[in-house]
């Protein structure tokens, strides 16, 4: 036994997460209390999460390219940053599009309750056209991810994964989070020089941080992860 997942009876995607732990060896509880030797393993920052994340877990969140037997998975260390894999083997992951050149038009892609005020007051300086688009969550719209990617010249956000997609597609990204696995091919804050280097080594990278729950239940995942600490 490699640990304990703690998992939501109310969620499928947590049941399908604790089915692929369990194929691979961990045990599974579909309680947050229970309390055993080895690692926890959490499942999003809702359930099981205040339980446990003095106790630096490994824990599961959003993929971060649109793949949905995928999940990202890092262990949450004590100050809140996190630890993900690493290899030199290649491993899958979605073809780079090229840098586009424009920087008229702009898109901030709202976290989840953010309040964009600041950076649109510094975005419209800038921009010649600023659009907003809040959480999923919180607003519904006609328009999807890719209809608003493709409209843009310039992306910003701060922890969304959306912003992997809008680097993919080859927008000038500006991520205001430095611990964003996207931050390293972005600009740091709206009036800072647009990026436009290389990023396959950051690919290589971001494709040790997403596995399928086939590569969970196979072990793939664990052994890659439980080396990093």
């Amino acid at each position: 036994m490699s640990g304990l997942m703690h998992y939501s009876l109310q969620h499928q995607h947590q049941i399908d997460h604790a089915n692929a732990f369990r194929e691979c060896g961990f045990d599974t509880t579909p309680s947050p209390y229970v309390d055993t030797p080895g690692v926890h393993v959490i499942s999003g920052p809702y359930f099981a999460y205040e339980q446990w994340k003095h106790a630096t877990p490994l824990m599961i969140d959003r993929a971060f390219w649109d793949d949905p037997n995928s999940v990202s998975i890092f262990w949450l260390m004590p100050d809140g940053t996190r630890r993900y894999a690493s290899g030199y083997e290649p491993r899958p992951a979605p073809e780079l599009e090229p840098w586009q050149d424009g920087s008229d038009t702009a898109l901030i892609l709202a976290d989840y309750k953010q309040d964009t005020t600041a950076i649109e007051v510094f975005a419209v300086d800038r921009f010649d056209c600023v659009t907003v688009r809040k959480h999923p969550a919180e607003c519904t719209t006609d328009k999807s991810l890719h209809e608003a990617l493709k409209a843009a010249d310039v992306v910003i956000g701060h922890s969304s994964t959306s912003l992997f997609e809008s680097v993919r597609r080859g927008k000038p990204t500006i991520c205001t989070d430095p611990h964003n696995p996207i931050a390293p091919v972005c600009s740091s804050w709206v009036n800072a020089k647009l990026y436009r280097g290389d990023r396959s080594v950051w690919l290589h990278e971001m494709s040790y941080k997403q596995f399928t729950l086939d590569e969970i239940a196979d072990g793939t995942a664990w052994r890659l992860l439980k080396d990093v600490l």
